[in-house]
């Protein structure tokens, strides 16, 4: 099966992740993963996530910093999207 999404697609998929951010809900950002999944973090690390659970709770984990820096929105530039194969693409924001 062939890999059918356009970089419209992708570019929704990132403003629902900062509608959903703003919930500060790990489960609402999490719900918009599937597991098994590898997240790249802002350090360069990469953290992998056997359940939707581990999802949730990694963001969670997060929000509730971002929170308590202060933080109230995030937002997203520079969407770049590359073919890996067929069926996988990347798609990296700043």
């Amino acid at each position: 099966m062939l890999i059918a999404i356009s970089a419209a697609d992708i570019a929704e998929f990132f403003d629902k992740f900062c509608r959903e951010f703003a919930s500060f809900d790990g489960r609402r950002v999490g719900g918009l993963f599937v597991a098994p999944c590898i997240a790249l973090r802002s350090d360069g690390e990469t953290q992998g996530f056997a359940t939707l659970q581990d999802i949730e709770n990694y963001y969670q984990s997060a929000l509730d910093r971002y929170r308590t820096s202060g933080c109230t929105e995030c937002r997203w530039r520079d969407l770049q999207v590359a073919k890996i194969s067929e069926k996988s693409i990347v798609a990296t924001v700043s």
